[in-house]
């Protein structure tokens, strides 16, 4: 996410505002944190996603309080703009980081002497057991 953000700003002439980075990435981390919290609504519908409705208020903020402004749509030619680019950076990290919290993010574990015995089949006993 950092690199992602850091070129996006580059691209609009602030490549040196690291700070506006650190405080992506924490609100980033601090909607991680609230993920398990679903906000409900009476009547149809499901659950409102609090934590990414919350990102995409806070990423204009923080431009704000930095003394910028970003528009969603960049020109009249419609292309997107500032805002809208490290909105979605923001929200495509948070739901990377739910989907992989729920794996195991590890590396495989390395063979042991059990399995080369084995070989490449794993559904093959090590040692025949007798009856």
């Amino acid at each position: 996410m950092r690199r992602r953000t850091t070129k996006i700003l580059e691209r609009h002439g602030l490549g040196d505002r690291l700070d506006i980075v650190q405080e992506l990435v924490d609100e980033v981390s601090w909607a991680f944190a609230a993920s398990e919290h679903k906000l409900t609504r009476n009547g149809r519908g499901g659950p409102i996603d609090g934590p990414e409705k919350l990102l995409a208020v806070l990423v204009p903020e923080i431009l704000k309080g930095h003394g910028m402004r970003g528009n969603r749509l960049q020109g009249d030619d419609g292309a997107i703009g500032m805002v809208a680019e490290l909105e979605a950076v923001a929200e495509a990290t948070l739901r990377r980081a739910r989907t992989e919290d729920a794996k195991t993010i590890s590396r495989p574990a390395r063979t042991s002497g059990a399995q080369e015995t084995r070989g490449s089949d794993p559904h093959r006993p090590v040692a025949e057991i007798p009856e």
